[in-house]
C-alpha cells in the first residue's frame, strides 16, 4: 500500500523538522524517525489505530505529535501531522 500526503500535511512535517531542528539535529532526526515508524506501522495495520471522526484514524510512535489519516482504497491518505497541542479538530475540513 502507498501513501500521500495532504499539501498542508506535508507542510505541517516540514515546519515541524524544522522546529525540531533549531533546538538540535539529533532531535529533528528523531522526530523524523518516530514519523516514520508511525507511517509504517499505518501501512502496515491501516486499520489498527482509533477513529477520531466517522473514517478518519490517528497514530502515534510519538508522545507530542499524531499522524491523522484515511484509509482509501488503494492508498493512505494523510490528514495532519498534528501537533498535539493544537486545536484538535484544525484538519477537519481536508476530509
Amino acid at each position: 500500500m502507498k501513501f500521500t500526503f495532504h499539501p498542508h500535511a506535508r507542510k505541517e512535517l516540514r515546519e515541524a523538522v524544522a522546529d525540531y531542528d533549531s533546538v538540535n539535529t539529533e532531535a529533528a532526526e528523531s522526530f523524523l524517525e518516530e514519523i516514520s515508524k508511525s507511517i509504517i506501522w499505518i501501512l502496515s495495520f491501516p486499520e489498527a489505530c482509533a477513529k477520531i471522526r466517522g473514517e478518519v484514524r490517528r497514530c502515534s510512535k510519538s508522545l507530542s505529535m499524531w499522524v491523522v489519516y484515511e484509509i482509501g482504497s488503494s492508498h493512505i491518505f494523510i490528514l495532519a501531522v498534528m501537533h498535539l497541542r493544537r486545536k484538535p479538530d484544525y484538519w477537519s475540513y481536508r476530509e
